[in-house]
């Protein structure tokens, strides 16, 4: 007859607490930035945003004594990333938001990996089985069913083209 092994001590570790950190931070970003806006311009915010991201990563670059240095040739590649990866997607974020509320916007972004799942399975890259389908079909239907659902109860009404950005 085997014993079961000892049940592991329940406790966090750094990557409990590093996972907890991002849980919150995500959290809290949407009802925070929906707050900020109300008081700021969108794309004032944004610039404010982002440089002080690129301030902070350039601290932690030095502090952990990484360099910082590419070729041109990567650097234009960099470049052409950030541009299409993080300015055009901040700025949809940003505006759209602006338009929206933060539950619509952190519904939307439940269903994004659904919304991956269907561009990789269009773009052939991807086979997705028949109960992934019938699972990107519920979380529709659940997001239709709670943005078609009442208004809020303060603050400016979501927009389509608010919930589309």
């Amino acid at each position: 007859m085997t014993h079961p092994a000892p049940a592991r001590r329940l406790g966090l570790d750094m990557n409990d607490l590093g996972l907890l950190a991002v849980v919150l931070i995500w959290g809290l970003n949407l009802p925070l930035v929906k707050i900020a806006l109300v008081q700021v311009d969108p794309m004032a915010f944004n610039g404010v945003r982002f440089s002080l991201a690129i301030l902070t990563l350039l601290l932690l670059l030095r502090w952990y004594g990484e360099t910082y240095r590419t070729t041109v040739s990567d650097g234009w590649k960099l470049a052409g990333l950030g541009l299409l990866g993080q300015t055009a997607y901040q700025i949809c974020f940003i505006e759209g938001l602006a338009r929206t509320t933060a539950s619509h916007t952190a519904l939307i972004f439940g269903v994004t990996p659904v919304l991956v799942a269907f561009l990789t399975f269009m773009l052939g890259h991807e086979h997705v089985p028949p109960l992934a389908w019938a699972g990107a079909v519920l979380a529709f239907a659940g997001e239709y069913i709670i943005i078609a659902g009442k208004p809020p109860v303060e603050g400016p009404l979501p927009t389509l083209q608010g919930d589309l950005s």
